[in-house]
């Protein structure tokens, strides 16, 4: 149907007023107010005095990937921005999550450039602070803070406002500050294959960087929203944007409200007793898209870095390196990782999931991923279920002499 190019007076006050309503709506919900970007700067004056320097942001500094990287950073001097080979002077990193815990506090002491932020990432006024490039030339903002799955299904505004709100307002403020920098300055986004639709095809073929997204809950939806807003932002040069897509990464300790729950739990809560006992309740030959800690950690660091936008394309998302593994697999491997290094292990018994308290009761999240595209970056592809295991010890365990 062909839309007219004349619009009667009538249609045109009706117009308005449904514009104007909307408008009124928005601002009576406080979007206004968080996404108008003369609200969403510091006071403070944007300036550079510290030529060939650059500030580093972490969100999510206190979580599971989020220190494995910020560790990696602390001892780091120098780091490039994207595109470019100059290397810039790391002037502050900083810090941040809604609770910092004594172990991140007593690391970062004697590192100067470490600074330490508590707070809310939904804080407009306070991100403005954080991002504040302090002098620096370049800002480079680690984004990893995230409502997991189980949380954002029972919570959906906080979930809501967590996972998509605030990156949409922490990107406003990188595109104010890269306006008055004179470039887009780099914004690296978490996101997850959660964003994938858990369709027939998809459940039989691995999902990549274009396959259909149509997550079956909140927390997919709501990554799935930032993945597009971060290729338009770069399309747009407001930013130089990049959104690793993650997988299950192990292995996280002590995590139990989580789709992937399971596939942590039958490492970290088989190894270091015979008396344990993992009740698991998914099937053993259940499969599911896992991803390596310390793959996962240099991809993001290479991101942040080194990969220029250019050569990731328009579509800004790449899925992180991972493989299928099905829970007998991984039980296997435990046992054999542990006999080799004589480390006691538990048992795993397998119940039904409505015996299970998790809040999510399947697994519907396709169960195999490709990542040819982080293969052609240049970003780390390989490891095995063994290495993971290995780390696990060395990291979470202290077993150092792993």
């Amino acid at each position: 149907r062909q839309i007219p190019n004349r619009i009667s007076m009538a249609s045109q006050k009706t117009l308005i007023t449904l514009v104007g309503g909307a408008a009124l709506g928005f601002a009576s919900y406080g979007l206004f107010e968080m996404f108008g970007r003369n609200k969403s700067r510091s006071s403070r004056k944007v300036t550079v005095d510290k030529k060939g320097a650059i500030k580093i942001v972490v969100l999510g500094a206190n979580g599971f990937v989020g220190w494995r990287l910020a560790k990696r950073l602390i001892e780091t001097k120098t780091y490039a921005s994207p595109g470019s080979d100059k290397e810039y002077e790391i002037a502050e990193l900083v810090l941040m999550d809604i609770v910092i815990s004594s172990r991140v506090r007593d690391y970062v002491k004697g590192y100067p450039i470490v600074k330490l932020v508590e707070g809310d990432i939904c804080d407009v006024n306070l991100m403005a602070d954080i991002l504040h490039p302090n002098g620096a030339e370049k800002i480079t903002c680690f984004h990893i803070a995230a409502i997991m799955s189980g949380p954002s299904e029972r919570n959906f505004d906080l979930g809501r406002r967590v996972n998509l709100l605030s990156p949409m307002n922490n990107m406003e403020i990188l595109r104010n500050y890269g306006k008055e920098l004179g470039s887009p300055q780099t914004y690296v986004f978490t996101s997850t294959d959660y964003v994938c639709c858990c369709n027939d095809y998809n459940k039989k073929n691995p999902t990549h960087e274009e396959s259909f997204r149509l997550s079956p809950v909140s927390y997919g939806v709501q990554k799935a929203c930032v993945e597009l807003l971060v290729s338009d932002y770069s399309r747009k040069g407001f930013i130089d944007g990049r959104a690793l897509r993650l997988s299950c990464v192990v292995v996280k300790p002590g995590v139990f409200d989580v789709l992937s729950y399971p596939y942590h739990g039958i490492i970290s809560q088989t190894l270091g007793s015979k008396d344990k006992v993992f009740s698991c309740p998914l099937k053993p030959e259940q499969r599911f898209a896992c991803s390596f800690i310390r793959n996962t950690v240099d991809c993001l660091y290479a991101l942040g870095k080194s990969v220029s936008g250019s050569d990731i394309g328009h579509n800004r998302t790449i899925q992180v390196p991972a493989r299928s593994f099905a829970l007998q697999e991984l039980w296997e491997s435990v046992q054999k990782v542990g006999a080799e290094l004589k480390v006691d292990v538990g048992e795993v018994k397998w119940v039904k999931s409505e015996e299970s308290q998790q809040t999510v009761k399947e697994v519907n999240v396709p169960p195999a991923v490709s990542h040819e595209k982080a293969r052609n970056l240049g970003l780390p592809v390989d490891f095995t279920i063994d290495d993971v295991i290995r780390d696990y010890m060395r990291n979470e365990m202290n077993l150092l002499e792993v």
